[in-house]
């Protein structure tokens, strides 16, 4: 049995690093990271300051063609996000084999679900990446596939 905890949203490995900037137009001191410009480290703090950041899980799941979950509104496709076709492309393969995975675990009468190899890991680390990248003003990602099993 895996636990569960609360939710995390991704965090970048440098991001304790990111410099500050002075907004020109408000004179306040905003966090601008190296993908982005001042423009979106803009638009990303009023979001935040509104509570308006979505939320967004990454997390395979059956009845989903893509492993992309809106915390409200349930699934979403790459498009419908705002993700380049190149991110799209790559995670599609990915979501393809944890659907292989987990149908073969429901034919061997596994009540544990499936258990993932940990190049599945290591890839969906760098799609996580990917993702709150490309998401970074107007969302925080939380990779939840991190909470299926791992090989022991």
């Amino acid at each position: 049995m895996s636990r569960r905890y609360p939710p995390r949203a991704y965090r970048f490995a440098d991001q304790e690093s990111w410099p500050c900037e002075t907004d020109p137009d408000s004179g306040l001191e905003i966090v601008v990271p190296p993908f982005a410009t001042m423009q979106q480290a803009r638009r990303r703090r009023n979001l935040e300051d509104a509570g308006q950041l979505r939320e967004i899980r990454l997390s395979p799941g059956w009845g989903s063609e893509w492993p992309l979950w809106e915390s409200i509104d349930g699934p979403r496709s790459p498009r419908e996000l705002g993700l380049s076709d190149t991110l799209a492309a790559r995670l599609k393969p990915w979501t393809d084999f944890w659907r292989t995975v987990a149908d073969l675990s429901l034919n061997q009468d596994s009540s544990s679900g499936p258990q993932l190899p940990p190049q599945w890991f290591e890839a969906g680390e760098i799609l996580v990446h990917a993702i709150a990248v490309e998401l970074w003003p107007v969302a925080n990602v939380f990779p939840q596939f991190r909470n299926y099993h791992r090989p022991l």
